[in-house]
């Protein structure tokens, strides 16, 4: 058995953490435990899975926060049974010590308690087979959501380019000294430039606005703008896994949206970058892109992959 005990940052942050885990637990039959990773979040999705070995809680947020509770002090109370040796089935496990394949193998014969940020980093692309359709199965946005923003993405004339723009405002302005925080201005500029790309290939683009903060639409003047009333974080991030591509500031959010649609993504990496239609890829693992460019964590240019030059 494994139990996710960490509860990393956002919504983003907690869908990838918690990826390789419910892929592998499904693959192997492991019985997964994760009490935490969709507190506050879990009346975002539905389960489509009648097996009984994954736990998460998906659609029930009260029974979600009673649970989490409970783990916690049953966690702290195993730890201290374990520190006289009466808890000898239980482990709380180092990255340093132990890969997520050991990871793995000792939870066919003890509790395996792990912290699951600390591998989100590591894992191979391999591992991550099969992660859209398992994504589809247990943790599908629940029909609100999916009844909320298809009708304004079906508004959008049929052969429009559809751009999805994740605009992160109010915590990136302090988010590692606010280096991915742009203003509306500069989104609008990088908006501009990929409108004139795409007339130059003679299509029209249409552009969707998901952000953490509303404006007016009059700042976008002379671009095409739709955007969804009265959004939660997966309200935006179904609209973006269903664009035709997806432009925003380095986010594990936008990454699990490009991801969970198979959506080609080009993450801002400063105010002057100059970005081009042929750079967007899909996000194939966390981080990692098809064509091959890796973003790391403070990264502050687009750099291509070398490979592909």
């Amino acid at each position: 058995m494994i139990v996710l005990r960490d509860k990393p940052g956002q919504l983003g942050n907690r869908l990838w953490s918690l990826l390789p885990f419910l892929l592998l637990s499904e693959k192997r039959k492991i019985c997964l435990f994760a009490p935490y990773h969709l507190s506050g979040y879990s009346d975002y999705f539905q389960s489509r899975d009648t097996k009984s070995f994954i736990y998460l809680w998906v659609g029930f947020p009260h029974l979600h926060r009673l649970l989490s509770k409970c783990f916690r002090i049953l966690e702290l109370l195993l730890r201290k049974l374990n520190q006289y040796g009466f808890s000898l089935f239980c482990i709380w496990v180092e990255p340093e010590k132990h890969n997520i394949e050991k990871v793995m193998q000792l939870s066919c014969r003890k509790v395996v308690f792990v912290n699951s940020w600390d591998y989100v980093f590591d894992i191979p692309e391999s591992v991550l087979t099969g992660g859209v359709a398992l994504i589809h199965e247990k943790l599908y946005p629940k029909s609100e959501v999916v009844k909320k923003v298809t009708p304004v993405l079906l508004q959008i004339p049929h052969g429009k380019v559809i751009v999805g723009v994740h605009i992160r405002l109010s915590d990136y302005k302090n988010y590692r000294g606010g280096i991915y925080y742009y203003t509306i201005s500069v989104y609008y500029r990088k908006m501009e430039s990929l409108a004139v790309q795409f007339k130059q290939k003679n299509k029209e683009v249409v552009f969707v606005i998901c952000s953490d903060e509303s404006f007016e639409k009059s700042v976008f003047e002379g671009l095409e703008t739709v955007s969804i009333s009265n959004t939660t974080a997966i309200d935006d991030m179904y609209a973006l896994s269903k664009c035709h591509f997806i432009m925003g500031a380095p986010s594990s959010f936008s990454c699990w949206a490009s991801y969970m649609g198979k959506v080609p993504l080009r993450f801002i990496y400063n105010e002057a970058d100059d970005v081009k239609i042929d750079e967007f890829s899909r996000i194939v693992a966390f981080m990692k892109f098809e064509n091959g460019v890796v973003h790391i964590p403070g990264q502050l240019e687009y750099v291509s992959n070398n490979r592909s030059e």
